[in-house]
């Protein structure tokens, strides 16, 4: 008898592909059984394509409804294309529904016995090692029930200490050098007037700036003994300027007279020739000419003489101390 011959690697990859095995059928798990009914196979399909519009409580819903009809976590997922973790969470009870109020009362802590009771009292540390293992475990079964912790709310920051807003200045009270204020003498007299004498509003206010701006003028034309410069400083305010040349003799409230002198020496003490900024101080006040400077010079019938020719001697003479 001759001895069978042996098969080499390639027969026995031939025979091997002949008799191949079939594809294997996937097995029917408890989730396969339970997919094969239409009604199971249609909320599946339902809540695959309303997942990401659902509702937190339309996913829970539904989720137990096909865990009741015998499907599983993992196939749930599977089937919709959600992660286990998720699907597990949406299997849950809501952390502020009853249900979880109830499983959390049912992990709270039993009460120690009384004093009453029989054997001996546990010590503080013992008590304090059994509340702390309690909440131990507390915590641990907590950290697996799917649970999101609210997060802590960040500190408010204070915030930072802003500076107190600088209080503006007044005009008045602004240092300014003794040369910016020679340019500018018309708005001086302006200044000047305007807080002694007021604005021109009325006609009797216009005739009592028209007569003072008539002794200015005055002034300017004569040399009298008592129009001595007084020294400024460098740099001086405007309400310093006019305090420091006020005459000593004058009251708190003086009258038109006094007011022309005191403009004078504040006048005299920046610029020898201030004649012409009287003038460009008038027409700022009186932009229309005024019936007083339109009339003739002399005196008319009726009319009282020009303020240049009345000006008292004792005005010429100048105030005390100078």
């Amino acid at each position: 008898m001759t001895e069978p011959r042996k098969k080499t690697k390639q027969t026995r990859s031939h025979e091997g592909a002949a008799t191949k095995a079939k594809k294997k059928q996937p097995k029917q798990t408890a989730h396969r059984r339970a997919t094969s009914d239409l009604e199971v196979h249609e909320l599946l399909e339902r809540l695959r394509k309303r997942w990401k519009r659902a509702s937190g409580k339309e996913r829970r819903d539904r989720v137990a409804q096909l865990l009741s009809k015998g499907c599983t976590l993992r196939g749930i997922a599977d089937d919709i294309h959600q992660p286990e973790s998720v699907v597990r969470y949406y299997s849950k009870p809501a952390p502020a529904s009853p249900e979880k109020v109830k499983v959390n009362a049912t992990q709270q802590s039993v009460p120690a016995k009384s004093a009453s009771s029989t054997g001996p009292a546990p010590s503080h540390r013992a008590q304090q090692r059994s509340v702390a293992q309690k909440q131990g475990t507390v915590s641990s079964s907590n950290k697996h029930d799917g649970n999101r912790r609210q997060p802590v709310p960040p500190r408010k920051r204070p915030l930072p200490k802003l500076p107190p807003r600088p209080t503006p200045t007044p005009p008045g009270e602004i240092e300014e050098d003794v040369a910016l204020l020679r340019r500018r003498l018309p708005q001086i007299i302006m200044a000047f007037i305007r807080e002694k004498l007021g604005t021109p509003e009325t006609p009797a206010a216009a005739s009592e700036i028209q007569l003072f701006l008539q002794e200015l003028r005055v002034y300017a034309r004569v040399d009298l003994p008592w129009m001595k410069p007084v020294q400024l400083p460098q740099r001086i305010t405007l309400n310093r300027l006019f305090d420091v040349t006020k005459p000593k003799s004058f009251p708190q409230n003086c009258d038109r007279g006094q007011l022309a002198i005191w403009l004078t020496m504040a006048l005299v003490s920046l610029c020898s020739n201030w004649e012409s900024d009287i003038e460009r101080a008038a027409q700022r006040l009186f932009p229309e000419p005024s019936p007083a400077s339109a009339q003739p010079p002399g005196s008319q019938p009726g009319r009282p003489r020009s303020f240049a020719i009345a000006v008292p001697a004792f005005r010429l003479r100048g105030p005390r101390g100078y």
